[in-house]
């Protein structure tokens, strides 16, 4: 709703507290995808950035991991390939 007021850039991020896992980050997806933010396929289209927040300091000693596994996600790398190309 509020985009369609206010434009696309109005809420750029969703910050997933306590992230600990890459399930963290595919699973906002999966949410996103229900609330009409998220389109799937060939050329997946988020319109918010998934961003975590790792809270504790085990989740911080791992996030380095979490982070490569995320990205090494098919869908991560064409989720961040896509908003990277709108924006430029």
């Amino acid at each position: 709703m509020l985009k369609k007021s206010f434009g696309k850039g109005t809420i750029a991020q969703y910050v997933i507290s306590k992230a600990a896992s890459p399930s963290d980050l595919l699973e906002t997806a999966l949410l996103m995808k229900e609330a009409g933010l998220f389109l799937p396929g060939e050329k997946p289209d988020a319109r918010l950035r998934i961003v975590p927040l790792f809270e504790t300091i085990e989740d911080l000693r791992q996030s380095a991991s979490v982070m490569a596994t995320y990205f090494d996600a098919p869908l991560a790398r064409a989720m961040i390939a896509r908003r990277t190309i709108c924006r430029k």
